[in-house]
């Protein structure tokens, strides 16, 4: 069974990395992990080094590009967990255009969605980072049952 520790100092730098690749809008795409030298969000994390293991077929949501929603903490990699926090958090759902987005579970269906903004993909990491520094600052993983 694949398991991933918590690592905040990691999970911190993957996903500045990742928010840094793609700060540049010409640097972020759509419908693919990347387009010659964009990149979607999961393309762009993993471009700076996030795990990408072949999924357990008990993992796999019925898109088999992306993890189930309901995988608790440390069965998906850490950056992805925070994400897709940050997805649930209100602050982000009320920046959004559409309600529909703010029903998205999974980070990379977000990020294809025909309504989300480079903006918003920035929020997003930006809403990940914070709750990354609310739990760092906890000391603890109480935020496993925040949202």
């Amino acid at each position: 069974m694949m398991y991933f520790l918590p690592d905040n100092v990691k999970t911190d730098a993957l996903l500045k990395s990742g928010q840094q690749l793609i700060q540049d809008p010409s640097k972020w795409c759509k419908g693919a992990m990347q387009k010659g030298d964009s990149f979607c969000i999961n393309g762009a994390l993993f471009a700076v080094g996030t795990p990408n293991p072949k999924m357990p077929d008990e993992f796999v949501s019925e898109d088999v590009l992306y993890f189930r929603a309901d995988l608790p903490r440390g069965f998906i990699p850490e950056p992805f967990w925070f994400l897709r926090k940050a997805l649930r958090a209100d602050k982000l759902i009320s920046h959004c255009l559409d309600q529909e987005i703010a029903l998205f579970e999974n980070v990379g269906l977000f990020n294809d969605h025909e309504l989300t903004s480079h903006s918003q993909v920035m929020e997003l990491f930006e809403e990940a980072l914070r709750l990354l520094s609310l739990e760092n600052s906890s000391n603890s993983h109480e935020l496993e049952f925040a949202y």
